[in-house]
């Protein structure tokens, strides 16, 4: 551009020139040559171009602004998503680790109180009532019985709330009914269909099968040397 622009005016200088000094006819010859009008057409197509470039290099600029501006949306929104993720995640981790927590706490709780409950010079039946006695409050069942082992033989040592008629065993086996399966296993058992022959939950007026039935082995040393059966009417929480 400034090439035809330096020449477009050297050609008007020198068109002037030979006005002033006195000669029209050559100065409108050199206007004749289309010289001048030769560049004046080259700067009009040369500044085309630049606009033609200026306009695509101005769409790219655009088109550049367009994807960072997308770009910066989808990574606001990607921040977004990971940050709740994030903080569903932690949430859930509290939550969870509060409820280990409360769990602990209770567990500690009833070892405690259980402790307490068994402590003092006691028979092996009056062990059995306070454990049941205890276990009725903390747990919230309706009806119990305690089992005491030797040499594979269960007895039974103590009842809470069972009714005078129901058919709890005096004694029972390893692997015999419900009860020695606990006791041969060494693992808690919940059964939700009571069969007959296991507690009746009793009251003055009247009897009734449990709803959810618990069994569950006291072990020392790995072996079992008790088994406790729990009744409630309810289904109890884990």
């Amino acid at each position: 551009l400034g090439q035809h622009v330096g020449a477009k005016l050297a050609e008007l200088r020198e068109t002037i020139a030979v006005r002033r000094g006195g000669s029209m006819a050559g100065a409108l010859a050199a206007v004749a040559t289309d010289r001048g009008k030769a560049e004046m057409d080259a700067i009009r197509a040369q500044l085309a171009v630049m606009t033609q470039e200026e306009l695509r290099l101005r769409q790219i600029r655009l088109d550049d602004m367009q994807a960072a501006s997308a770009a910066a949306v989808a990574t606001a929104i990607i921040t977004s998503a990971i940050g709740i993720a994030l903080t569903i995640v932690i949430f859930l981790l509290l939550r969870r680790d509060q409820r280990l927590r409360a769990r602990q706490q209770w567990l500690q709780a009833g070892q405690l109180g259980l402790a307490a409950a068994m402590r003092g010079e006691k028979s092996v039946e009056e062990i059995g009532e306070a454990i049941l006695a205890f276990l009725a409050r903390y747990l919230g069942f309706q009806a119990g019985a305690v089992f005491k082992g030797e040499d594979g033989h269960f007895s039974k040592v103590a009842t809470l709330g069972v009714a005078s008629e129901a058919e709890v065993p005096n004694s029972f086996g390893l692997k015999q009914g419900l009860l020695g399966r606990v006791a041969a296993e060494g693992e808690p058992l919940v059964v939700d269909e009571v069969p007959q022959g296991y507690l009746t939950i009793g009251s003055a007026l009247g009897s009734e099968k449990p709803r959810q039935l618990v069994i569950v082995p006291a072990k020392a040393d790995d072996a079992v040397n008790a088994v406790v059966e729990l009744g409630f009417f309810h289904t109890p929480d884990p």
